[in-house]
């Protein structure tokens, strides 16, 4: 949430840091790995300002194993500052919505990819 009078962004992340999983065993995990470049969730974003005094959910997606499950969301900032939150698989306030946006875009994929 932007509590100043200005739109808040992320901060550009440097070169190979951003948004990365750390697993268990210490892998880390990046948002480009696997299938997760093709997960678009509708209405949850993970780019563009925040409008002061507006709450947006953001989403990052990782193309995990189930032995990659149970790890740390890290954050690298452009000036090199790291963020982690520790991350619960199916938790959080938003959940119901964010499973039925995936399950919508599963749908529209199957429609997208299906023969004309």
């Amino acid at each position: 949430m932007s509590t100043k009078a200005v739109a808040a962004s992320e901060t550009a992340p440097i070169e190979s840091k951003g948004w990365q999983w750390v697993a268990p065993d210490g892998e880390a995990i990046d948002t480009t790995s696997g299938n997760a470049s093709s997960v678009t969730p509708s209405g949850f974003t993970n780019a563009g300002p925040v409008q002061s005094g507006i709450f947006q959910w953001r989403t990052q997606v990782f193309d995990l194993t189930k032995l990659q499950r149970g790890g740390t969301v890290l954050y690298v900032d452009g000036e090199g500052q790291a963020y982690r939150w520790n991350a619960r698989p199916d938790a959080g306030p938003e959940l119901t919505k964010l499973k039925a946006a995936l399950a919508n875009q599963q749908v529209m994929d199957g429609l997208l990819a299906a023969p004309r």
